[in-house]
């Protein structure tokens, strides 16, 4: 695969787009089947046909965990979402932050980019954070950094 087409894939995926994602998948398969490798382009062509197959709900959310693709959850009552989704590209990340503040996040983000290194070492990486402080004080917003930096998901209460 060329690097555009892997670009393209990345930020297909980052965008959650899944039009795009479709027209990157038709274009790999051309690609391999340019290459002669008709075998890998006749499997990929059938996994694709079986995918568009399954449609969601439309507007349906799901949340981005390896291993566990689920619809966020709705009100049973009323039938809207309890959660919202928040794509990367919205994610509000510019912040002018007092310089300890601005460490304690930069910390946090070294600290998810080293999560493997530490595991090999015997320590366990942190998997919460607990962000407090009066009303206005930026804690969303230092939420939506800390997810598009590290590259999470970003999902918030709608009530």
């Amino acid at each position: 695969m060329n690097s555009a087409l892997m670009k393209r894939l990345f930020r297909a995926i980052a965008d959650g787009s899944r039009e795009d994602l479709g027209k990157i998948a038709e274009a790999i398969i051309d690609e391999e089947n340019r290459k002669g490798h008709t075998v890998l382009a006749n499997e990929l062509k059938l996994m694709l046909r079986n995918a568009k197959r399954i449609t969601p709900e439309p507007n349906a959310v799901f949340e981005l965990r390896p291993g566990a693709l689920s619809v966020l959850p709705k009100s049973r009552r009323h039938e809207i979402p309890l959660t919202t989704y928040i794509p990367p590209n919205s994610l509000l990340h510019h912040m002018v932050l007092p310089v300890q503040v601005e460490e304690r996040f930069r910390r946090i983000e070294r600290e998810f980019a080293a999560r493997e290194r530490l595991i090999m070492h015997g320590f366990t990486p942190r998997k919460k954070i607990l962000l407090y402080g009066p009303p206005g004080c930026g804690k969303t917003m230092g939420a939506h950094r800390l997810a598009r930096n590290l590259g999470l998901p970003f999902v918030e209460s709608a009530i």
